[in-house]
């Protein structure tokens, strides 16, 4: 075999070797990093839950007065009564929320004792008056009614703003003398001006 061709052949046979030998050493190990999961989505924020007879505040929103369940319009209670020292005889009087210790008998010469509730004083009086809010219905001339007075505006007395000034502020008794305006939500008690959700009717004596 000619010198030329063998040197050839054992030139292809050495690379072939080497190329085996290179192609048979590891190559460094790289894992295959799987994909990261996507970040959990946040829970949206809950809706605001109104604790029982509660309101939520919204925008513009005003929140109502708080009555009690045994509270009217005006936060007087189902045993509640108003009191005076005296009768009402003409033009009016100043009456007081009072609660009632001990009714009245033959012994006490038919009068009540009274916790009065501005003052807290106890009253024994046989004048006393169970009272209600007012219908449209019932504001007729010769009406005795309540009227609130410790929140006057304009010439017109107005409901009680609040619990604490309708239960320790000041009303008075009077008979209705004019319904002319009543369709303005005003009526005349003697010579005043009572809004129609600041009156009373007296329902009940004694």
């Amino acid at each position: 075999m000619p010198r030329s061709f063998a040197f050839v052949v054992a030139l292809s046979c050495l690379l072939a070797g080497c190329a085996a030998r290179l192609s048979a050493i590891p190559g460094p190990m790289v894992a295959s990093a799987a994909p990261a999961p996507a970040p959990a989505a946040e829970p949206a924020p809950a809706a605001p839950v109104a604790a029982p007879g509660a309101e939520i505040d919204e925008p513009g929103h005003t929140p109502g007065p708080a009555y009690g369940p045994n509270e009217d319009r005006h936060w007087i209670q189902a045993d509640d009564y108003f009191i005076s020292e005296q009768p009402w005889q003409r033009s009016w009087i100043y009456v007081h929320l009072a609660k009632m210790k001990r009714p009245a008998n033959g012994e006490s010469k038919d009068q009540a004792l009274f916790f009065k509730l501005d003052d807290s004083r106890d009253v024994w009086t046989q004048y006393y008056w169970r009272t209600r809010p007012a219908a449209p219905s019932e504001l007729a001339l010769g009406e005795l009614v309540l009227c609130f007075n410790d929140n006057q505006r304009d010439s017109i007395y107005h409901a009680p703003p609040s619990k604490d000034r309708a239960r320790t502020g000041a009303w008075f008794m009077g008979k209705i003398t004019d319904v002319s305006d009543a369709y303005k939500h005003v009526v005349k008690v003697d010579t005043y001006n009572c809004a129609l959700n600041a009156v009373r009717v007296v329902h009940r004596e004694r």
